[in-house]
């Protein structure tokens, strides 16, 4: 009895190595899974990004200079990173002298240190991600989506109630915890979401079909409002997709067929998300202090002293990382600490949305920062539905993914986020870099 052995040839070992060994594929997965798992581990979002940009940027600079560094660019965006840290500084110490608090200053210079080596590193990851080929970066994002899965079903395990090996709503199993990179699922979907999001935009026919159906369990299984919010952007993009490419393929049978269905379970699917939505901020409106859901409390509180602080400074802001040690604290806080049983959670130096927190610490300043965020989200939204119509072997995966990770940190300053130095925040400064200060002559989407 023969013994059926597959066969795998050497080139195509060679042509799987090439993409896992490539900078991106290793940029990616470091920002991606080293940064929250350190987070986790010590408790710090900054202490996972510092690690993941100081690997980047030492592992890598080496080469990047033995290839001729574009050094006029990269001195152009150097010059501008210091200005604006030297901005950021500048308004710490003059909100502190104005108002006549006590700067938390090995905050404010640490934070802004980590923040440089960032913002170095992110350009470092441009300086590759430039020279990589369209065809080249399918086959990185192919793999990439492997890796995806593989931590989607760690996050299954550990946080779904539907898994016997459940335990996040108590129990404790070390071999499970210790498989989980994430704290908690929402910070996995926050740093995925662009990935999904890039998935579905590239993806045509059955297997996006496929993809939002999936997306749409996953949601589910997890119970997470975020990933709904995730799956119904994705879903918004695909009905406009359908209807503009289909009208190329309306003499074809399978086209009409997609359209209706698709377009149907997103209507539903979207319906009961904004349902979803409205009643959790219904919640949030009408029960507001009586409710005993502390993510809805952590919301209200965050808001809260962003209002506290704004008043206390005259809209100028506390400083730069200095929410948790000077200004205002929002009484519901001790709410949540009252109300969250043997847990007693003190919540002191986190922050559960981005937005609140920026307003809290640079005042009326942060309305530019809010102005610029949405003028490049609407343009990268214009170019991210002109790509859905297109086929896929005409689309520009590598402008796609940069505009989903624009789209997607939306999600971190308005519904969900864990602070400054995420991963997010990472491609977000990866992304305006790559269509601001373009290695290749890249421009921002039109």
């Amino acid at each position: 009895m023969k013994i059926f052995i597959p066969r795998i040839s050497f080139a195509k070992v060679m042509s799987i190595n090439k993409v896992l060994l490539n900078p991106i594929f290793i940029f990616l997965v470091i920002s991606s899974t080293l940064s929250p798992l350190l987070s986790r581990i010590y408790h710090s979002s900054a202490i996972g990004i510092l690690t993941s940009s100081l690997i980047i940027s030492i592992v890598f600079l080496g080469s990047i200079f033995s290839n001729r560094l574009p050094i006029k660019k990269f001195s152009k965006y150097c010059s501008f990173v210091i200005g604006l840290i030297f901005l950021i500084l500048l308004h710490g110490l003059i909100s502190s002298t104005i108002l006549g608090y006590e700067l938390h200053s090995s905050r404010l210079f640490l934070s802004s240190i980590i923040a440089l080596l960032v913002f170095i590193a992110a350009y470092i990851f441009i300086i590759f991600f430039s020279k990589t080929t369209n065809n080249k970066m399918i086959l990185i994002m192919n793999w990439f989506w492997v890796i995806t899965i593989l931590l989607s079903a760690t996050v299954f395990i550990r946080f779904s109630l539907y898994s016997p090996f459940n335990t996040f709503e108590g129990g404790s199993n070390s071999l499970i915890d210790s498989l989980s990179v994430f704290s908690e699922p929402s910070h996995f979907f926050i740093i995925f979401a662009p990935i999904y999001l890039y998935k579905v935009i590239t993806s045509k026919g059955y297997y996006c079909l496929l993809l939002i159906i999936l997306g749409f369990g996953y949601a589910h299984l997890l119970a997470s409002l975020t990933m709904n919010i995730i799956v119904s952007s994705a879903i918004l993009f695909e009905i406009f997709s359908l209807l503009f490419y289909g009208k190329f393929k309306k003499y074809q049978f399978f086209y009409k067929i997609l359209i209706v269905i698709v377009i149907v379970i997103g209507l539903l699917f979207i319906g009961i998300n904004f349902l979803s939505i409205s009643s959790t901020y219904n919640q949030l409106i009408m029960t507001g202090l009586n409710s005993n859901n502390n993510s809805i409390l952590t919301i209200l509180a965050d808001w809260h002293e962003a209002y506290l602080n704004t008043i206390k400074t005259s809209g100028f802001g506390i400083g730069f990382q200095q929410l948790g040690f000077v200004g205002e604290r929002s009484f519901i806080k001790d709410i949540i600490y009252e109300t969250s049983g043997a847990f007693k959670w003190d919540i002191k130096l986190e922050s559960f949305i981005i937005a609140p927190k920026l307003i809290s610490e640079f005042g009326f300043f942060s309305l530019l920062f809010f102005i610029l965020y949405i003028i490049t989200f609407i343009k990268n939204l214009w170019y991210v539905l002109k790509s859905c119509t297109l086929p896929s072997h005409k689309i520009n995966h590598k402008s796609v993914l940069m505009a989903c990770f624009i789209l997607s940190f939306s999600i971190n300053l308005l519904v969900r986020g864990t602070g400054y130095f995420t991963p997010s925040t990472f491609f977000l400064i990866c992304a305006c870099a790559y269509f601001y200060y373009p290695i290749k002559g890249h421009k921002l989407s039109k």
